[in-house]
C-alpha cells in the first residue's frame, strides 16, 4: 500500500512539473499568439502582399550592401597589398 502511494504522490509531481512547464511556455508564447489574432483581424491579403513585397525589397537591398562592402573590402586589400609590396 506505501509502494502505490509513493507511486501516486510521484506521478503527481511529475504532473504537477509538467503543468508548471506546460503554463511556463503558454506564457511565453501568449505575445505571440496576440499578435497573430490581431494581424488575422486587421490585415488582408493585399496588405500582406504590399509588406512582404517591401521586405522581398529591404533583403535586395541588405544583399546588394554586403556584396558592395565586399567589393570594396577588396579593392582596399589589393590597393593596401600593392602599395606595401612598393614600400618594401
Amino acid at each position: 500500500m506505501a509502494i502505490q502511494n509513493r507511486e501516486i504522490l510521484e506521478a503527481i509531481q511529475a504532473m504537477d512539473s509538467k503543468i508548471t512547464e506546460i503554463r511556463e511556455e503558454m506564457l511565453l508564447n501568449r505575445d505571440s499568439i496576440n499578435y497573430i489574432n490581431e494581424m488575422k483581424r486587421t490585415i488582408t491579403v493585399e496588405d500582406f502582399k504590399k509588406k512582404m513585397d517591401t521586405v522581398d525589397e529591404l533583403d535586395d537591398i541588405k544583399f546588394k550592401g554586403v556584396g558592395a562592402m565586399a567589393v570594396i573590402s577588396f579593392v582596399w586589400a589589393i590597393i593596401f597589398w600593392y602599395i606595401s609590396k612598393r614600400v618594401i
